[in-house]
C-alpha cells in the first residue's frame, strides 16, 4: 500500500492533499509513463523540446481529477487513463502558451520553453501538443468524447477570461481550467459507460 507521504512526494503535493492521490497512485504512475512515452510520437526534430516540456513534472492535478471522477462512476478502465493523458497534454500546451503571454522565465524550477528557445518554437510546441492531444482523443470509439474535448478547447479560446486579453495587468494564469473541469466530468461519464 502506498502511503500519503509517498503519494505527496511523487506529485509534489504535501500535507492532507497528498492523501487524495493515494487511491489512484498506481494509475497516476501509469499516466506519467504514458505521457513520457508520447515523446516518441512527435517528429524527431521536436522530440527533444517535447521531452523538455514533459520533464518539468508537476502535480498532475487534472489527471488526478480525471481518475478520481472515473473511479467514482465505476471501475477505472484504460479509457480513463487515456483521458487523463489527453487532459494533461492540453494543460501542458496551455502552460507553454501562457509562459509566452506572461514572458515567464521559469516554471517548475526550470527555464520555460520560451525563455530557452523563444516565442516561435514555443508557439509551435504548444500547438503541436494541442494537436497531438486532439488526435489522441480520436482513438475513443465514441466520437462524442473527442467532440466534447475539442469543444472544451475551443470554448476556452472563443470565450477567454478577462485576464487572457492583451490589456491584462496581472501575471495570473488563464482560467481555462473552469471550462475543462465541467467538460471533463461530462466526458468521464461517457468513458465509463
Amino acid at each position: 500500500k502506498i502511503s500519503a507521504n509517498s503519494a505527496a512526494t511523487a506529485h509534489g503535493v504535501a500535507g492532507p492533499l497528498g492523501r487524495v492521490f493515494e487511491p489512484v497512485q498506481t494509475q497516476l504512475d501509469d499516466v506519467d509513463r504514458r505521457i513520457t512515452a508520447q515523446t516518441a510520437a512527435f517528429d524527431p526534430a521536436l522530440e527533444g523540446y517535447v521531452a523538455y516540456a514533459f520533464g518539468g513534472g508537476g502535480k498532475r492535478l487534472r489527471p488526478l481529477v480525471a481518475l478520481l471522477s472515473g473511479g467514482a462512476t465505476g471501475s477505472l478502465v484504460s479509457g480513463h487513463l487515456d483521458l487523463a493523458v489527453i487532459v494533461e497534454l492540453i494543460h501542458l500546451a496551455t502552460l507553454v502558451h501562457d509562459d509566452i503571454m506572461d514572458e515567464a522565465e521559469r516554471r517548475r524550477s526550470q527555464p520555460t520553453v520560451n525563455a530557452r528557445w523563444g516565442n516561435s518554437l514555443s508557439v509551435l510546441l504548444g500547438d503541436v501538443l494541442f494537436a497531438h492531444a486532439l488526435n489522441l482523443s480520436t482513438d475513443f470509439d465514441d466520437t462524442s468524447i473527442s467532440r466534447t474535448i475539442a469543444r472544451a478547447e475551443a470554448t476556452a479560446f472563443v470565450h477567454p477570461s478577462p485576464d487572457m486579453l492583451p490589456e491584462r495587468t496581472s501575471r495570473t494564469a488563464p482560467c481555462c481550467g473552469r471550462v475543462w473541469t465541467v467538460r471533463l466530468m461530462v466526458v468521464l461519464v461517457w468513458v465509463s459507460e
